[in-house]
């Protein structure tokens, strides 16, 4: 991943864009879920290695915006609960 997008919102996207396969399945580690249908990842390759993104049904975005949170910095708004992800 390099740079945020909502497939949901492109209409050149399809279901079996292979972008979006590869958004589920290549280059992080699964830190844990927000509902069910978003998911958040420790990015392990490219250029955007080291970054918290949130991948859902719709897309795929930096945590929480273009200046994306490290892994301690994930980690350390986790840990002290309400209005975390705010």
């Amino acid at each position: 991943m390099q740079a945020a997008w909502h497939w949901e919102d492109d209409e050149e996207a399809t279901p079996e864009d292979p972008r979006i396969e590869a958004a589920f399945n290549n280059g992080f580690l699964v830190l844990g879920s927000e509902d069910g249908q978003c998911f958040w990842l420790l990015l392990t390759a490219g250029p955007r290695c080291g970054e918290v993104w949130m991948v859902s049904d719709v897309g795929a975005i930096a945590a929480p915006g273009d200046e994306a949170w490290g892994f301690e910095e994930w980690v350390r708004r986790w840990h002290t609960g309400d209005d975390w992800w705010a």
